[in-house]
C-alpha cells in the first residue's frame, strides 16, 4: 500500500474573501512515500482505567447507532460520529477516498457549499482495516464571523487551556455496529512549513497525517510533539497503540495547527452494549424485589 505525504492548504484567503473557517484543514498530495505497516490489534482495556469512567450509558450508545444509521442513509460517505460524553462536541464524520477537500468545504447532508465544510477522515484511512493513526480534520470558525462556537472543529480550542483537559479527556467514535472509546494523550501546536501556493506541511519530524509509523519515527514524532505540547496530560502513547488524530487550525496562528493525539482504549460492540442495559435492568429489578421483601417481613 501506499501513500502521498499530504500538504495542508492554507484557506486564509477564503477567510478573508468569503467568511471562511480560518483554515485549510486538509491534505492534498505531494510525493510518495512508501510506509512500513505496524500490526495493531483490537484493544480491550489494557491501561488499567475503569471503564465506568469512559463508557458511554447503552442508552447513549443505541442514540448515537440509530443516529448514524440515519446518517449514512443520507450518505454512504459517512464513517463515524465523534462525541465527547462531556458536551464538548458530537459531529458526524465522512471520507472521500479521492478528494479530501470535498467535504472540508460541503455541508455533508446536501452537498451544497459551506465555508466550515463538515468533519472528514483522512482518504488512507480505512475503517475495515487496522490503521495505526486515524485523522480527522475540521476547521476553526473565527468568532468574528459567528458567535456560534459549537462550529467544525472550533470546541477544541478549548483543549489548548489545561484546566478544559480532565472533563473532556475521554471520547469516542460510532461506527455501524461497535464504538472505540479514546483518551486525549496530547494537545500540541505544530508549525507548519510555507511551501509557496498558500500550501504547508508539518515539519519532517511532527507528520501527524501519516496512517503509518514505523517504530523509529514513531518515537521521533513522540519526541518532536512533546516539546511543542500545551501541557503535560500524564498520559502517553506508546508504539503499537491505535491512534487517532484531530487536527484544526489556530486563531491568530496563520501557519500554525492544533493537533489532538489520542489512544484508543477499547471496543464495544452495539449488541454487547445492549446486554450491559439488560444486566442493569435486572440487576435494578432484584434490588427492587430485595427491598419490597424486606418491606414485607418488617
Amino acid at each position: 500500500m501506499k501513500f502521498n505525504k499530504k500538504l495542508a492548504t492554507l484557506g486564509l484567503v477564503s477567510t478573508l474573501l468569503f467568511g471562511a473557517a480560518g483554515c485549510g484543514c486538509g491534505p492534498s498530495n505531494d510525493v510518495e512515500v512508501t510506509p512500513e505497516p505496524v500490526e495493531t490489534t483490537q484493544v480491550v482495556n489494557p491501561f488499567g482505567i475503569d471503564p465506568s469512567e469512559y463508557q458511554l450509558s447503552p442508552e447513549k450508545i443505541t442514540e448515537l447507532n440509530n443516529e448514524f444509521k440515519e446518517d449514512k442513509k443520507i450518505n454512504k460517505d459517512v464513517q463515524a460520529i465523534i462525541y465527547f460524553d462531556s458536551g464538548l462536541l458530537k459531529k458526524t464524520v465522512v471520507q472521500d477516498k479521492k478528494d479530501v477537500n470535498k467535504y472540508l468545504y460541503s455541508d455533508w447532508k446536501t452537498g451544497k457549499y459551506r465555508n466550515y465544510g463538515s468533519i472528514t477522515m483522512d482518504p488512507e484511512n480505512d475503517m475495515d482495516s487496522e490503521n495505526m493513526n486515524i485523522v480527522l480534520y475540521g476547521h476553526y470558525v473565527y468568532p468574528i464571523i459567528t458567535p456560534d462556537r459549537t462550529l467544525a472543529f472550533t470546541p477544541l480550542s478549548k483543549l489548548m487551556d489545561e484546566k478544559n483537559y480532565k472533563d473532556n479527556q475521554f471520547l469516542a467514535l460510532m461506527l455501524e455496529d461497535e464504538v472505540r472509546y479514546y483518551q486525549i494523550t496530547r494537545v500540541y501546536q505544530n508549525d507548519m512549513i510555507d511551501i509557496g501556493g498558500d500550501n504547508h506541511v508539518a515539519p519532517d519530524d511532527l507528520e501527524f497525517y501519516l496512517v503509518y509509523f514505523t517504530e523509529d519515527y514513531f518515537n521521533k514524532y513522540m519526541e518532536a510533539s512533546k516539546k511543542h505540547e500545551y501541557y503535560d496530560t500524564g498520559v502517553e502513547l506508546q508504539y503499537g497503540d491505535n491512534i487517532l488524530t484531530l487536527q484544526t487550525c489556530i486563531e491568530g496562528k496563520h501557519k500554525s495547527r492544533e493537533i489532538v493525539l489520542c489512544r484508543e482504549l477499547m471496543r464495544e460492540h452495539v449488541e454487547d452494549a445492549k446486554k450491559r442495559e439488560s444486566k442493569n435492568a435486572k440487576a435494578s429489578t432484584d434490588n427492587k424485589t430485595s427491598t419490597d421483601t424486606k418491606d414485607k417481613k418488617n
